[in-house]
Order: structure tokens, then sequence, then C-alpha cells
């Protein structure tokens, strides 16, 4: 009787799976193809959630598919509304934030050169053609790629967006399932799904919701190696490493830095060959990049440090605006500066613009949980709980990187998502936990 009941159930779901699939083939047949891109996209990102929540947590299927379609159709809902009301109003050109249009701008720009067969690359793009950012890097490229097959359709770049940001859902319910346990995981997925500042940022046209799910996945990765070393699994790692240089190269060292952190410390090896690998490592550095232990090289980097981080401090949202990093000592000295910025900027009172309205609530959630992220950090290393140094390895770094790198709260508040993302993890931890972890 259940072995029927069951068969019926499975009978059902396929048959709803090619009505389905059917009625977006119909739709992509009969549609212009900007028109029908948008249901492809939808279409294939929930095919996309369902087949790997069925290959890694076949048991919570229903719970982990209702947050990740959840929160799919939310950032699809948001991504829409804005559009066409911004569209209607003629700001932006429908584009919620600034950088959007412009990415989308250069890429359309491109790929209708591309269609008349010219050459357009990186080094000749701004001098020959123009850039309405005044720069041109990967993402505008991407953004070219996909208007050349879906013509120009905006609403497809940001459905990929939103599909990488549910993704996140996903994926962050693998980690913290694999770190605690099944309680957990769906309440950091549930962060992940309805946090405001999530939403919003991977509901438009922004190279952050598929940078940050190049950064999970190679975490996720990074834990699957420490327990099982796969060919495959290292072959995916390099794919996403260099998806993130592509995206965002600056991204590829601290997470570098945390595979080094991997080998050194979690990898279960021989105490001799860590040993060999570091003098391997030291030897190789000696004799291909002298320069990095030079004096004039260190200088160097210290001023382009100082530079970045002062191009982008500016305006009424720059913080520390007047502080120089000229050498190793105030660099030190800045790095706590940075770091309390990552955690705790923006403050209420230095919000001004409606996207830092909208988040404010979640600013002031942040404050309160901030006592229980550290109940769960504390508790994961009492319990030794090894999967969980990646994530705290993952959280310091990338919270010291921003805040060196990073000028201006609106974009740190953007960038930092993947912080805050991997902070709830632990969050939910200490919520949900009063005294010793059970991990399963």
């Amino acid at each position: 009787m259940n072995t029927a009941l069951f068969q019926n159930k499975f009978f059902s779901r396929n048959i709803c799976i090619f009505i389905i699939g059917l009625s977006v083939a119909v739709l992509c047949a009969l549609l212009p193809t900007e028109y029908s891109t948008p249901f492809f996209i939808i279409f294939s990102g929930l095919l996309l959630g369902a087949f790997i929540i069925s290959v890694d947590s076949p048991g919570e299927f229903n719970k982990i598919f209702f947050l990740f379609i959840a929160g799919f159709l939310i950032r699809i809902l948001i991504s829409v509304l804005l559009y066409f009301f911004l569209d209607v109003s003629q700001i932006n050109s429908g584009f919620f934030i600034g950088d959007g249009e412009n990415y989308s701008l250069n890429g359309w720009r491109i790929s209708r050169l591309w269609e008349l067969g010219l050459k357009v690359n990186k080094s000749n793009f701004v001098s020959a053609f123009g850039s309405f950012s005044g720069t041109i890097g990967n993402y505008d490229f991407l953004n070219a790629f996909i208007y050349s097959i879906s013509g120009y359709s905006p609403l497809s770049l940001f459905f990929i967006n939103c599909l990488a940001g549910s993704l996140h859902i996903i994926v962050i319910f693998i980690i913290s399932n694999k770190i605690f346990n099944i309680k957990i995981a769906l309440l950091s997925s549930a962060f992940c799904a309805f946090l405001p500042s999530f939403i919003l940022w991977s509901s438009q046209n922004l190279k952050d919701p598929l940078t940050n799910l190049g950064i999970l996945f190679s975490l996720y990765l990074f834990i699957k190696l420490r327990h099982d070393i796969k060919i495959s699994s290292i072959l995916f790692l390099i794919l996403t490493f260099i998806g993130l240089y592509y995206l965002r190269m600056l991204t590829v060292a601290p997470l570098a830095l945390i595979l080094l952190f991997y080998f050194l410390f979690l990898h279960r090896s021989n105490v001799w060959i860590k040993f060999v690998l570091i003098i391997f490592m030291v030897i190789l550095s000696l004799f291909l990049f002298k320069h990095i232990f030079s004096s004039q090289f260190i200088l160097n980097s210290l001023q382009e440090i100082n530079a970045n981080r002062h191009v982008r401090a500016y305006g009424n949202l720059a913080y520390f605006p007047d502080f120089r990093i000229s050498s190793l000592g105030s660099l030190f000295a800045y790095l706590p500066l940075g770091f309390l910025a990552v955690w705790l900027s923006p403050f209420p009172w230095q919000v001004f613009s409606l996207s830092q309205i909208f988040v404010l609530p979640e600013i002031l959630v942040w404050y309160i949980f901030i006592p229980f992220a550290m109940k769960g950090i504390h508790l994961a290393i009492k319990d030794r709980i090894k999967d969980s140094y990646f994530i705290i390895a993952t959280i310091f770094v990338f919270s010291l990187f921003l805040g060196v790198y990073e000028g201006n709260l609106g974009t740190l508040y953007r960038h930092k998502a993947i912080v805050i993302m991997l902070v709830y993890i632990f969050v939910s931890a200490g919520l949900l936990t009063k005294q010793k972890i059970e991990v399963v």
C-alpha cells in the first residue's frame, strides 16, 4: 500500500515537471527571446535547485526546497517590481542600483559591437568606444555574453542573480548541516533566504551574488576534501577559483590563504609531509617570488593598498578617510579599525539612502545577534568541530581583507554579505544550543 502511494506521488511529481517543462518550452517558442529567456532561467533554476538538494540532502528535500523556492520567488518579485516601477518612472533605466545599470549598458554596447564583427577587449574598449562607468571589467563582458543570447533583456540579468542568491540558501544549509545539525542548518538557511539585504543585493544586476556563491561553494569543497580527497572535488575547486578570478580577482587571495590553512592544520596527513610541504613552498617562493620579500615590493604594496582604499573613501559614507597606510606599523594599526567597520557599520545614524533604510531593521537585529554569534563560535571551538574552523577562518580573513580594502560604508555593506551570511551559521548555533553542540 505504501509502495503504491509512493509510486503515485513519484508519478504525479514527474507529470507536474513534464507539464511545467512543456509550458516553458511553448513560451520560449512563442515569445521573443528577450521575453522568453527570463522564464527559461526561472524553470532551469528550479530544476537546478531541486537537483542539488536531491543529490546532497534528499532526506530534507521538502524543507530546504521550500526555503529555496520561497527565497527565489521573493527575489524575482522584488526585482520585477523595482525594475518596472523605476522604468515607468524613467529612473536609471529600471535599475535600482547605478552600478547595475552601467554593467548592463556596457554589456549591451559590447554585444552590439560583437554582432558587427568588431573585436572588443578590456584594453581597447574604454578608449575606442567609451564606458558608461568610466571603466570596464569582466562582469561587463558577462552581461554582453548574456545579451548576445537573450537580446536586450535586463530581467534575464536580474533573474540570474536571483538564482545565484537563492542557491546561497542551499549551500549554506549543506555547509551548516555538515558542521552542526539539521536544525541549525535550517535556521541558517532561513536567515539567508529572508534577510532584507540578501534579498536586495541578489535581486539586482551586481557581481556579488555570483561571487559569494563561488566563495560558499569553495568552502563546501574545502570541507569535502578534508574528509575525502577526490579528483572531482579538486577539479570543481579549480573551476570555482577560475570563476572567482574572472569575476572578482581579489577574492582568490583570501581563499588561497584559507586553503593553505587547511593543508597545514586540518588535513589528515603525516606531520613530515606537512613539514616537507612548508619547506617546498618557502624554497619555491624564494626562487620564483624574490621580489615579494624585497622592501621595495612591500612599500609598493602598501602604497597600492592605501591608494585603493582612498579611491573608495569618498562622500558622506566614507570611513576613516584621513587614515594613511604608509608602513607595516600603520597597516597593523588600521586592521582593528577596519575589522570593527566590517562588523559594526553602518550605524543607524549613518543611514541615508533608500536602500540603506530598507536594511535598517536588519542592522539593529544584527547588533542583537552578535553575542549569539560569539557563543556559537565559542561552542564550535570548545567542542573541536574542525569543519567549523574553515568558516571561522573565512569570517576572520575576509573581515580583515574587506576592512582594509574598502573605504565606503555603502559598498562595504554590500561586499561584506559573505561575512554576515557565514556569521549567521554561528548565530543559529548560539540560538539553538544550550551547552554542547550535537553534531551529526
